[in-house]
């Protein structure tokens, strides 16, 4: 609102009303004079007869909607503001006028950062997503080889079951071996005493003991070496027994590790899979908000060119008519006897005329700006329609 006041200020404001042109009060005293009424400029009466006979009433919904118009305007179309209304840009209206031009530039501005912003969380999500599949064969991967792990200690269990079975076979074998021993000891000594008791037969006996006592020492020593032989084989079935118990130690202690980091990357992947949910869901709302911030941004955009476009047209017509009310003032009166139909035709004429030099200044201004925005386009199409148009009312 208070932009406003100081708009209509501005226009009721005799310098600014002019234009920037040389003052024209000594020929035209009553223009530079407006009424308000209940929030309404109006100009000097029809009816008073010191008062041209042409004024209009510049109402403040019209204003307003001037200054509706401005926001959607680029720089380009603020030199077309310019050059359509006159100096209006030295005044507070123009000022504002660029102010309102400055926030549109900063809107889009923020609009193409929020567009960025939107393509770099598209990025990170896929990102995330080539992540999470790579976590999934990483952990497919580790179950394959918990898997072999599991399938390898049970070959050992029945590579130990098979030791411990074997090793059971050899205590027995070592079992028998010690009673038949112990039983060759005891005919020993049977034989001993025997041979003690037979002293009074040893004459006769006694190459018979000697080889029987040779035969003996050599079974015993046969016995012994065997003895030998299934002690070192036991003690090597030993250290391998403990080589193997140190090995399945290590393996347990392995496969507990793989048990844990498996058990670790499910907890990671089950969490990274819930912040990935909390994120596409955070990510997709914003995209939303987005989608209808710019839907609203673009229709209110459209909205205010198409608003923009008709005040253009309403002022064009009210600077013209100002023009030719100025240009009849300065001028030397009209006869009296010349009909009210001719005068009509002059004014129309004289309105399409410059309506078409208008045109041809805009259509200057286009060539040396150079297409800058898609708004000016628009609005240089309807100028030039209103021109045609005039001139063809002016046939």
């Amino acid at each position: 609102m208070p932009l406003l006041v100081d708009y209509i200020r501005a226009i009721a404001d005799p310098q600014i009303r002019s234009g920037g042109k040389k003052s024209t009060s000594s020929d035209v005293p009553a223009l530079s004079v407006m009424s308000e009424v209940n929030g309404v400029l109006k100009e000097p009466s029809q009816f008073d007869p010191g008062r041209p006979s042409t004024g209009r009433v510049a109402s403040a919904s019209m204003m307003r909607s001037v200054m509706n118009s401005s926001e959607s305007s680029s720089p380009s179309e603020s030199n077309q503001w310019s050059s359509a209304i006159g100096h209006a840009s030295t005044g507070k209206s123009g000022r504002v006028i660029e102010r309102l031009q400055a926030d549109i530039d900063r809107l889009r501005r923020e609009k193409q950062l929020l567009k960025l912003r939107h393509e770099e969380a598209e990025k990170a999500t896929e990102n995330l997503t080539t992540r999470n599949s790579y976590l999934q064969d990483r952990n497919s991967n580790y179950e394959q080889s918990h898997e072999a792990n599991i399938r390898q200690i049970a070959r050992k269990e029945r590579q130990v079951e098979d030791l411990r079975e074997e090793l059971r076979r050899e205590k027995l074998k070592t079992s028998k071996a010690e009673n038949q021993a112990e039983v060759a000891a005891t005919n020993e000594e049977i034989w001993r005493d025997q041979a003690s008791q037979a002293k009074s037969l040893a004459s006769q006996r006694e190459s018979e003991y000697d080889t029987i006592v040779a035969c003996r020492k050599n079974d015993y020593e046969r016995h012994q070496q065997g003895l030998d032989k299934i002690k070192s084989n036991f003690s090597v079935l030993l250290r391998r027994q403990d080589d193997d118990l140190e090995k399945q130690k290590k393996l347990e202690i392995i496969a507990e590790q793989q048990r844990q980091t498996i058990a670790q990357l499910e907890d990671l992947t089950k969490k990274l899979t819930s912040n990935f949910k909390a994120y596409r869901a955070e990510i997709d709302t914003a995209i939303a908000d987005l989608r209808r911030t710019a839907s609203s941004n673009d229709s209110a955009i459209t909205r205010k060119l198409e608003e923009m476009t008709q005040v253009t047209g309403q002022m064009r017509w009210v600077i013209n008519v100002d023009e030719i009310v100025n240009y009849n003032h300065r001028g030397p009166p009209p006869p009296t006897t010349r009909p009210v139909s001719q005068g009509k035709d002059q004014l129309d004429g004289h309105a399409g005329s410059e309506s078409e030099r208008q045109g041809e200044r805009e259509k200057e201004k286009d060539k040396e700006s150079g297409r800058r925005s898609p708004t000016k386009g628009l609005l240089t199409k309807h100028r030039r329609k209103e021109s045609n148009k005039s001139s063809k009312s002016t046939k």
